[in-house]
């Protein structure tokens, strides 16, 4: 389970990640005649787009399904997993979900537009309703993490349920994972000090 974990975490960042990247080769390739170049555009509007858009959803659902496991579970060695896929996937989103708020805000200033009043604000509202999707997987496995924290006696329950909820929210679901992965670190043991005998 901990391997698929990995992989299916880090197909799923390296896919998001990607998007944009994409994104701004097919507006670049747009402009260009060269015959490497559209040849280039087709392959990446005709088999990269579908890929991710149907690629992505499969993946998130095989992390959320994987990272309710995780929650159900019990065990050191579950915790210690899912606090790395947890930050994994969270930092690893950053440049994701920096492009899509940067999108997003384009869209807002769009729906300021007299030709098109209020359609951008549609559009982000879409985006914003697509990126709390994205970002689902990862909380799920913070709060799984919580969750193990809690069992062991680390956490309080009201602490646990302020974390699940902090995980439903942008930004905050990412200052929070990082609290939730120093919470779990485990704690450093001392060598034991042999007792000095009195002469």
């Amino acid at each position: 389970m901990r391997i698929a974990s990995w992989v299916l975490t880090i197909a799923t960042v390296v896919f998001c990640s990607c998007t944009f990247l994409v994104m701004f080769l097919l507006s670049f390739l747009e402009e260009s005649s060269n015959l490497v170049w559209s040849t280039i555009e087709e392959v990446l509007a005709n088999v990269l787009i579908p890929v991710f858009w149907v690629g992505v959803p499969l993946l998130l659902i095989a992390c959320l399904v994987f990272a309710i496991i995780a929650a159900v579970r019990k065990g050191p060695e579950i915790m210690r997993t899912s606090r790395a896929i947890m930050l994994t996937y969270k930092l690893g989103m950053i440049p994701f979900f920096f492009g899509g708020a940067t999108l997003e805000l384009a869209c807002i200033a769009l729906g300021f537009h007299p030709i098109m009043p209020g359609i951008g604000w549609i559009i982000g509202l879409m985006l914003a309703v697509a990126g709390w999707f994205v970002m689902l997987p990862g909380s799920v496995w913070a709060m799984a993490t919580a969750i193990q924290l809690r069992r062991c006696g680390l956490i309080s329950a009201g602490e646990m349920a302020a974390h699940i909820v902090l995980q439903l929210f942008f930004v905050a679901d990412v200052v929070d994972a990082i609290i939730i992965f120093a919470r779990s670190s485990e704690p450093k043991t001392t060598p034991p000090t042999t007792p000095q005998i009195p002469a």
